[in-house]
């Protein structure tokens, strides 16, 4: 039996030479490293990134306003209990003066 010819015989060596100094069909192929990894990383990257600026703004407005936003204590309760603590109104005095404060009008 000799060689086969046609599309199912083997490939000669002439014909492998041949392949090899082919112009590559894609322009991956060209990089001497894993193009794959670099469009993951990209990806990544373009992702990642904005997600944490958008995570930092949105942290950073939240700070801000729970700063400028009043505590919601009434300064007249604060001063009512340093007076209390410093024994300058009994304990009678205090309550008659915090059911005041407190009431709802």
């Amino acid at each position: 039996m000799g060689w086969k010819s046609g599309p199912d015989a083997p490939p000669s060596p002439e014909g492998i030479a041949a392949d090899q100094n082919r112009r590559p069909r894609y322009a991956a192929r060209v990089f001497d490293f894993d193009i794959g990894g670099f469009i993951t990383a990209t990806i990544l990257v373009s992702v990642l990134v904005p997600l944490i600026i958008t995570v930092v703004i949105i942290g950073v407005v939240v700070w801000t306003i729970r700063r400028s936003v009043p505590s919601g204590k009434d300064p007249a309760i604060a001063e009512l209990r340093t007076r209390f603590a410093r024994g300058e109104i009994d304990h009678s005095e205090f309550q008659a003066r915090m059911d005041a404060l407190t009431r709802d009008f």
